[in-house]
């Protein structure tokens, strides 16, 4: 997700995300769960800045170019190209073919419950509040 040591470090230390020892390894956010667990926080602050309900395209235009630039016009592409690709995905709801296949989102749905048995031992670097 493109998160900076600086913004998870930042993360771990004022906002409380210390599932993960980020400060003492940046290394870890190579690691695609604590990326994304990383990446995932850093959305949610950005949804809620500065106490207001952020819109969409404030979030991808402040999370690709910093708060200082949201409203800049530097950032209006990082959201045109958000939304192209957006607009291109089918409804989340919405059976899809796919080579004579109808998958539904049910199909993506994983039973965990062999990882909750063991603590998510399997995924080291996935957080057990997941499983």
């Amino acid at each position: 997700m493109q998160i900076t040591p600086s913004i998870a470090g930042w993360l771990a230390r004022e906002l409380g995300y210390r599932n993960y020892d980020i400060e003492g390894n940046p290394s870890l956010l190579h690691k695609p769960f604590v990326n994304v667990y990383f990446g995932a926080a850093y959305i949610k602050w950005l949804s809620s800045h500065d106490g207001k309900q952020r819109s969409e395209e404030y979030v991808v235009r402040a999370y690709k170019g910093g708060i200082k630039k949201a409203t800049h016009k530097s950032t209006a592409v990082y959201f045109e190209r958000y939304f192209s690709v957006k607009r291109c995905l089918p409804p989340r709801r919405r059976k899809v073919e796919c080579g004579g296949h109808i998958l539904a989102p049910d199909i993506l749905n994983i039973d965990t419950s062999a990882q909750v048995k063991t603590g998510c031992q399997l995924f080291p670097y996935f957080s057990s509040h997941v499983c």
